[in-house]
């Protein structure tokens, strides 16, 4: 007697690519943060400045690579959590939303950071722009 699976195999190259992916581009994004910093572009940021305002760029990147995915769901299907490209079009909507939140918020994140002491921010201008970014 012969049993047989109904489950499909795992996508273990499509975790890896993804995860590959993730990491370059990341560490892409922390050294050009990083750059910015030593140049004193940001201002004299302390460490927990530096550890939100790459929180907030992470958060800015899962809403990029959302977006893109939505906006081109050949793309998605490959690089997102998600059946096919049919699967992608019917979750659109709510992705699209999504993605947008997770930018904005990584955006207020950002700004609030830049805001605080020895940042390139008044205080006022960090509330007032991390408000208007929430509220988005």
């Amino acid at each position: 007697m012969e049993m047989t699976s109904n489950k499909p195999a795992p996508k273990w190259r499509k975790v890896l690519i993804s995860a590959l992916l993730g990491a370059v581009v990341g560490l892409a994004g922390i050294s050009a943060f990083m750059t910015l910093h030593e140049r004193g572009t940001l201002g004299e940021l302390g460490i927990s400045a530096i550890l939100a305002c790459l929180a907030g760029s992470f958060y800015v990147l899962i809403g990029a690579q959302v977006a893109m995915g939505v906006a081109w769901p050949g793309l998605g299907q490959r690089m997102l959590n998600v059946e096919d490209a049919e699967d992608l079009h019917e979750q659109r909507p709510v992705l699209g939303y999504a993605a947008g939140v997770m930018a904005l918020w990584g955006a207020a994140i950002i700004v609030t950071a830049l805001g605080g002491p020895g940042g390139i921010l008044s205080p006022s201008a960090a509330l007032v722009g991390a408000s208007g970014l929430v509220a988005g």
